[in-house]
């Protein structure tokens, strides 16, 4: 799990069965501070999610399914004039696909 080399953040799933991997790197050409992260799977022996954003923040949510918070950089108004409430999506892993995710407090 070098992958990542320094100033990395490991998190393992409630059942320990994934690791999810964690890195805030330099400011990127936008200065932001970029996240990437990616979710090992101990028993296979390799990675099975990885994903980068410009800024943002992911955790566990439950044993499957990770949570990832994408700060915006310009807010969006829905057709009802109101603020978009929330920025992201939830993955999981047996699904092995990204799920929309619920409202995340601002």
């Amino acid at each position: 799990m070098a992958k990542y080399h320094d100033d990395v953040n490991f998190v393992v799933n409630p059942s320990k069965s994934h690791v999810l991997c964690v890195r805030k790197s330099a400011l990127d050409s936008k200065n932001s501070l970029a996240l990437k992260f990616f979710v090992y799977d101990l028993a296979a022996d390799k990675v099975v999610y990885e994903e980068s954003q410009p800024n943002g923040t992911v955790k566990w949510i439950s044993d499957d399914r990770i949570e990832v918070y994408v700060l915006p950089g310009i807010v969006s108004v829905g057709k009802d004039g109101q603020e978009k409430s929330f920025y992201g999506y939830i993955y999981d892993l047996k699904l092995k696909k990204k799920l929309a995710a619920p409202a995340f407090e601002k």
